[in-house]
This record gives C-alpha cells, sequence and structure tokens, in this order.
C-alpha cells in the first residue's frame, strides 16, 4: 500500500500496487488419505516449511510441524465450510493434497495470508472478502491486490477497486527497502484502534495524497507528498516517523507502508543507485528493490506475470 495506511480501515482513499512476486496454490485428489486433506507449503527455494494433516468435512488439524499454523489453517478451514457447506460434499470419499509455494522469502510480508484467501477462495469459489473477514481481517486491499494486473485505488466501502496509471517517470529513483523486521499487522491495527475514528479533514488530506501521488511527474512535488502523508500519520498515531528515527540524514523521503514499524518502506532517493545501495548497506540493510523490479503494472507486465 503506497498512501492510505490505517485510515484505510475506515473508508481512506488507498494507492496500493501489486508485486511481481506472488504465491501458487495447487490441489489434486489424494486418494491415500481419504476423508483427510494433506498440506505442504514451500519457500521461494523448494524448502518445505510446513506439511499437515487435517480432516475433512470438519477441517480439524491432525498433526503438523508446526501446531500455530496449523491451528490458523484449521480455522480457515472451517470458515470456507461455514461460507460453502457443501464444500467438502461434491466428492466426499477422496481427500486432498494442496501445495503453497511463496516466489518471496516469508519474511518479506508481501502477502502470504492475502494470497492464501485470494487463492483458496478462487478454490472454493467464494467472495474472498467474507473469507478474509472470518480469518485474519484487516482492510481487504491486499486482497484487491491479488487479483489486480497493475496499480489500483481502493476503497474498503463495497468494496471499491479502481485501476490507475501509477509508473512514475522518475520510477528509477524509487526503491522499496527491507527493514528485515517482521511488523504484525493485527497489531497495528489494535493501536490503531485505540486513537478513535479520525475525523473527516483527516480523510479528506489522505484521499487528496492518495489521487495526487498517482498523477504528480515531477520528482520533487512526490517527495512532498510522501513527507506530508508521514507527518499526517505520524501526528495521529503518535508514533516516530522511520525517517527521523533510522536514516535522518537520507538526502531524499522515506515512507512506511502497512503496519508502521516493519517489512518495507518505500524510499524516494535523490542519490544514484550505487550512492543509495552503498548508503543503506553502510547500515546494515541490504535488501534495497528498484520499483520497477517490486510493482506489478502494466509498463512492466510481462506474459507469464501472475
Amino acid at each position: 500500500m503506497i498512501s492510505g495506511e490505517y485510515l484505510v480501515l475506515d473508508g481512506a482513499l488507498a494507492l496500493a500496487v501489486p508485486t511481481r512476486f506472488g504465491q501458487s496454490l495447487t490441489v489434486r485428489s489424494k486418494d491415500d488419505v481419504a476423508g483427510k486433506l494433506q498440506w505442504e507449503s514451500y519457500t521461494q527455494q523448494g524448502e518445505c516449511w510446513f506439511s499437515g494433516l487435517f480432516s475433512l468435512p470438519e477441517g480439524t488439524y491432525l498433526e503438523g510441524t508446526d501446531t500455530s499454523i496449523g491451528q490458523r489453517l484449521e480455522q480457515i478451514l472451517r470458515a470456507g465450510k461455514e461460507l460453502q457447506p457443501l464444500l467438502w460434499t461434491k466428492l466426499p470419499e477422496l481427500g486432498y493434497a494442496v501445495r503453497t509455494d511463496l516466489e518471496f522469502p516469508r519474511n518479506w510480508g508481501l502477502g502470504t495470508s492475502s494470497t492464501l484467501i485470494a487463492n483458496l477462495a478462487k478454490w472454493w469459489e467464494l467472495d474472498p472478502y467474507q473469507l478474509l473477514g472470518k480469518t485474519f481481517g484487516g482492510s481487504g486491499y491486499d486482497l484487491a491486490c491479488a487479483h489486480a494486473d497493475g496499480p489500483i485505488f481502493y476503497r474498503r466501502k463495497g468494496p471499491e477497486v479502481t485501476s490507475v496509471a501509477f509508473y512514475p517517470t522518475f520510477h528509477d529513483q524509487l526503491y522499496f527497502l527491507f527493514l528485515e523486521q517482521k511488523q504484525n499487522s493485527r497489531s497495528g491495527i489494535a493501536s490503531y484502534r485505540k486513537k478513535g475514528k479520525p475525523t473527516e479533514d483527516l480523510f479528506g488530506k489522505i484521499d487528496s495524497i492518495s489521487n495526487d501521488l498517482s498523477k504528480v511527474g515531477n520528482f520533487m512535488e512526490f517527495l512532498g507528498l510522501l513527507e506530508e502523508h508521514e507527518r499526517i500519520i505520524s501526528q495521529w498515531m503518535e508514533t516516530e516517523r522511520v525517517k527521523s528515527s533510522l536514516f535522518p540524514d537520507f538526502p531524499g523521503a522515506i515512507k512506511s507502508l502497512g503496519a508502521w514499524g516493519g517489512d518495507f518502506v518505500l524510499v524516494a532517493s535523490r542519490l544514484s543507485l550505487a550512492q543509495t545501495k552503498k548508503y543503506f548497506s553502510d547500515k546494515g540493510y541490504s535488501a534495497l528493490i528498484p520499483f520497477a523490479e517490486m510493482v506489478l503494472s502494466q509498463e512492466n507486465a510481462s506474459p507469464n506475470s501472475n
């Protein structure tokens, strides 16, 4: 999410971009586990990071390599059956083997949960937003991105999803920096809720910034919009801006993305690529990804993009 974090929960307009990295889900029938679902999840390097066995049609977690993950998947399976009571009765004599494959490191926080919900909803022929509401919660913008082939405007009410042209001419000065610490979105949402509902004036300011970010053609104006967005959210959340706390001398703008305090930040740099990489590597941050290598958009989409 480029703009609108936190306030998107209450109706603010968000500018969001799908990434070129995703997660696939493969399902096949499996006779030797009749009445059960065998689950395996793999990293982008082909290593199995979770395996488990679930009973059908209840979706009860029976055994596996991580109890907390197994219980979370049980919650999702039960939610699916609640929304679609006949879910497992189509082929009751069969079992299923499910495999998920990530295209990015697990700790990157690029939507492991949202892409899973999107894929399961497609398999089960359910409304993905209803399934999200019964499982992880949140604004749902990441589900919209999971189905998008380019940048979008997202508003939770509806939800409303609109394609938008967002591929700045100065995109070679934009990067995504991984802060190497995972932030729990549910904790971030809980902190936001404690502040009460923002004013209409605040929503108006964020809506305006989201619109302006999508069409600004001047790099310095773009910097100003990012900094203004950071100032507004910092003031509302009573949280220090990431640039102030970690990179106060950086020549450019740094904007938090999603729940503040973890995952990725957006970097708008006045430096060259080499200089930008050196600045962050000198501070111990090595995962700096150019805008064009991260964002899926009409300008850089290929016939094989997911």
